[in-house]
């Protein structure tokens, strides 16, 4: 025995009710797409989408983008240039990635365009506010050319920089609570 849907409900083939709102909306809420068929007589997309040859209502800006996302792969039909935004990069396959990852070394568009043109550059292990040692350490921008071996291979420090000269003081140490505070900043007991 079938269910009787209510006016605000579509029945599926098989019987089942969904909200009317699941009918058409590119989903397959059904379980056998059957809301999603002959879907040209439901209700027009909205303003910001658009609508595949199947009724099907996708996102206006997957329009022209190169990969397939309407059922019926209309939204990448007639499409002469790719509609990408301004904070997008137009692969030569015509789809759309974000500008950020042009020449971030990796193939974002499937073809290597978006590397394409590119100088070719070692990425850094470490963070922007790091530096490299030349054993592959990263240690903070704040320890080079402190005196310090923070790398351990000595190339945070001279002669493998150009730091500028150390000024040591000879003072007598301070002592505070039976630790001695050495001239090089460092608490000693």
């Amino acid at each position: 025995m079938m269910a009787t849907c209510s006016g605000e409900e579509f029945q599926c083939a098989y019987g089942r009710c969904i909200l009317d709102i699941y009918h058409c909306d590119g989903d397959d809420d059904c379980g056998d797409w059957s809301d999603e068929s002959d879907c040209t007589s439901h209700q027009p997309c909205r303003s910001v989408e658009f609508m595949c040859s199947s009724g099907m209502c996708i996102n206006a800006g997957w329009r022209c983008d190169g990969e397939y996302d309407c059922d019926d792969q209309s939204d990448e039909k007639n499409c002469t240039t790719s509609m990408c935004t301004a904070d997008q990069f137009r692969c030569a396959s015509g789809r759309c990635v974000r500008l950020s990852w042009r020449c971030d070394g990796e193939d974002d568009c499937s073809d290597g365009s978006d590397e394409d043109g590119c100088e070719k550059t070692e990425t850094s292990p470490c963070a922007p506010d790091q530096f490299l040692c030349k054993n592959g350490r990263c240690i903070g921008q704040r320890k080079v050319c402190n005196g310090v071996n923070d790398c351990t291979d000595g190339t945070d420090e001279r002669p493998h920089q150009e730091c500028p000269p150390l000024v040591l003081l000879h003072l007598q140490p301070a002592i505070a609570g039976g630790l001695r505070h050495s001239p090089l900043g460092k608490w000693l007991k």
